[in-house]
């Protein structure tokens, strides 16, 4: 039975519209200019430049441009300068905004427009058929212990994109962009104990206050970037929030420094074991971690658990193991980094806390978008 059901999988995964626009871009003629000078626009940079594929110029929307603009040392042009400097351009998208792809296609003196399919967090590169099958039996119980339909093909389009690099498989079942809480899964009340791991700039607070109407218990807030961290601080103090708590540390598995890569903005997060840093230029660090069951377990009961790393969710977990068995928080998970957290942490926190039901949801139509939420049934 085990064996058809494999297969299924894996002929889920055949014939699929591959994405080719690296192999595309090489053979284009045409000036190629990004649109986009935020932080995926420098990842975007770096990966095609490290590929001999040159950026001739850099641009924004007109309204969105200043002057002095500069990314990687390339002064931005406005769109309207765009036009006066060139009769027509390919672009490459520098940013994950899908809608604008065939607004930009309609645009004066602008040709074709490629986008690389997940555009954020350093994952551009397609999944091997080889890994899904050497890993399938992974897949496969992940597939089996999710809870709906919607799970299931927001699932497979994930798998289905990261194979293909053809993000139209999450297109076609992505409903629109939304904030963590913003489901049918995730219920919140007036009295949560929030554990925000990865709380960049406050971004997530804000989604959870507005959910919240401004009534919690309490809110612990970990952000190890220095950068991040400062956003986040200035922001808690202009609002003037009560009952929270900051930390500019990371979570782990045990106490100790980690190298750590910084000051990417939400690209930051601790730098495995051969990241120099293919598509931006690195800036490592050390950061302290700690285990959260060591600073939390006996401080306060928690109830909503988000974790929006890059690396180390695994360990981030093995950390919070009592108070995922104990305290059985409500738990909201970005796994869309990479194939082997939506492989792997389901099966974690299973073994850890079997209770725990699972689905699957896109917040934002890329990859690197999917969402695991975790309900403990004594806890619905």
């Amino acid at each position: 039975m085990g064996g058809i059901v494999y297969m299924s999988l894996l002929e889920e995964l055949q014939n699929l519209d591959i994405d080719d626009s690296i192999d595309e871009l090489h053979n284009e003629t045409l000036p190629l200019v990004m649109w986009g000078a935020g932080s995926s626009a420098s990842e975007v940079f770096y990966y095609l430049q490290n590929r001999g594929i040159k950026i001739a110029d850099i641009f924004v929307d007109d309204e969105y441009y200043s002057e002095n603009m500069v990314l990687e040392g390339k002064t931005v042009l406005s769109y309207s300068m765009l036009k006066e400097k060139y009769d027509m351009v390919n672009v490459i998208m520098g940013n994950s905004y899908y809608e604008k792809k065939e607004i930009l296609k309609k645009k004066e003196c602008i040709g074709d427009v490629f986008c690389l399919f997940s555009m954020s967090y350093h994952v551009f590169e397609r999944t091997s058929y080889e890994e899904i099958e050497q890993h399938l039996q992974d897949f496969q119980e992940t597939l089996d212990v999710l809870e709906d339909e919607l799970s299931k093909s927001n699932f497979m389009a994930f798998l289905k994109t990261r194979v293909s690099g053809n993000n139209r498989y999450i297109e076609e079942v992505f409903k629109y962009e939304t904030t963590f809480f913003e489901n049918d899964i995730i219920q919140l009340c007036e009295n949560e104990v929030y554990l925000d791991v990865g709380a960049f700039d406050g971004d997530t607070i804000r989604m959870f206050l507005r959910k919240t109407d401004h009534r919690y218990q309490h809110i612990y807030e970990f952000e190890a970037d220095d950068e991040n961290y400062l956003k986040l601080r200035n922001y808690i103090s202009d609002i003037k929030l009560e009952r929270i708590e900051l930390s500019n540390k990371g979570a782990w598995n045990e106490k100790g420094r980690r190298a750590f890569l910084k000051n990417q903005k939400q690209a930051s997060g601790v730098a495995d074991n051969t990241e120099t840093h293919n598509y931006i230029q690195a800036d490592i660090s050390t950061i302290m971690m700690e285990s959260l069951d060591e600073m939390f377990y006996y401080t306060n009961k928690v109830t909503l658990f988000k974790i929006n790393y890059r690396n180390g969710v695994k360990e981030a977990l093995e950390g919070s193991a009592n108070i995922l068995r104990d305290h059985m928080p409500k738990l909201v998970i970005t796994v869309g980094f990479d194939c082997y957290n939506v492989r792997a942490i389901p099966k974690l926190i299973k073994r850890i806390n079997s209770k725990y039901r699972f689905y699957m949801r896109f917040c934002r139509s890329m990859a690197s978008g999917l969402v695991l939420y975790g309900v403990a049934e004594e806890a619905e």
